[in-house]
């Protein structure tokens, strides 16, 4: 479906009719302003004569411009059917997709009937999602996201985002996020599940520590550090997190090895030996 392309055609029978009368009442009325314009050239010298009284001469201006007015509003009664005629040829608005047609052939619709067709525009496509309060504050207009379509695991396009709701849900307490992405070849179909990956920062060279190798003993995120064959419980300050890698701020250095599984019998000052 290209743009300017006719969907439809509605039936035009009744408008013809209408326009061929209006265009003969046009022509009679027509006809009466130019009898009425003659006699008022008449009736004007005869008043300059003063045949004729000012009441009279009245009366012929009337007659005159009612006339006049007349042709005007058949003139505006033919452009309207004009233009319902050329409503009754729906053509597409711009190009795409006819995805569902809600009446066949045939059927009578009327201005209450509701839409006869629904279009659709494959060139980029919408995704909307939820996005929870403490992570709305992370984005902005015109962030770059990653979507991956489950129906195309081995494929993923870059995306942006257009919108961000400035209110909340009160029930899911989430905020309506748009991402407009690009569907080249109309790969991608509307109604799709897609997921989403958000880049909210970038920090590089940093120290991390898989999510496996901490222990939340307390309110404070600890891990095991093993020196000299004794592990040592170490409180340690957490930063950025992608997936199950946590940024180290503060308590761990380079290099230090932690135990990563079998400490849930481990206590500080525990000997350890370490299988390679």
């Amino acid at each position: 479906m290209k743009p300017g392309q006719i969907l439809a055609r509605i039936e035009t029978r009744d408008y013809q009719l209408r326009l061929l009368e209006a265009r003969a009442a046009r022509l009679a009325a027509a006809a009466e302003r130019e009898n009425a314009e003659k006699n008022f050239g008449r009736m004007e010298s005869l008043f300059r004569e003063e045949v004729i009284t000012a009441q009279e001469m009245d009366n012929a201006r009337a007659r005159r411009d009612a006339a006049a007015a007349a042709v005007e509003r058949l003139d505006i009664q033919i452009r309207m059917i004009q233009e319902q005629l050329a409503d009754c040829l729906i053509t597409a608005p711009f190009g795409g997709f006819v995805s569902r047609r809600f009446f066949d052939p045939g059927v009578f619709i009327g201005a209450a009937s509701g839409p006869i067709l629904e279009l659709v525009d494959l060139t980029e496509l919408k995704v909307k999602l939820p996005v929870g309060e403490n992570d709305l504050a992370r984005l902005r207009l015109g962030q770059s996201v990653k979507i991956s379509v489950d129906a195309f695991p081995d494929l993923s396009i870059s995306g942006r985002v257009t919108r961000l709701s400035p209110v909340l849900d009160p029930v899911t307490r989430t905020a309506g996020c748009e991402i407009v992405i690009p569907n080249p070849g109309g790969r991608f179909k509307a109604g799709m599940f897609v997921r989403a990956e958000v880049l909210v920062g970038s920090h590089q060279g940093v120290l991390t520590i898989s999510q496996e190798a901490l222990s939340l003993q307390g309110d404070n995120p600890s891990v095991y550090v093993v020196k000299d064959g004794t592990a040592s419980l170490r409180q340690v300050k957490l930063g950025f997190q992608s997936g199950p890698l946590f940024e180290v701020t503060g308590g761990l250095a380079e290099g230090e090895k932690v135990v990563v599984s079998g400490f849930g019998s481990l206590y500080d000052g525990a000997k350890v030996e370490i299988s390679e």
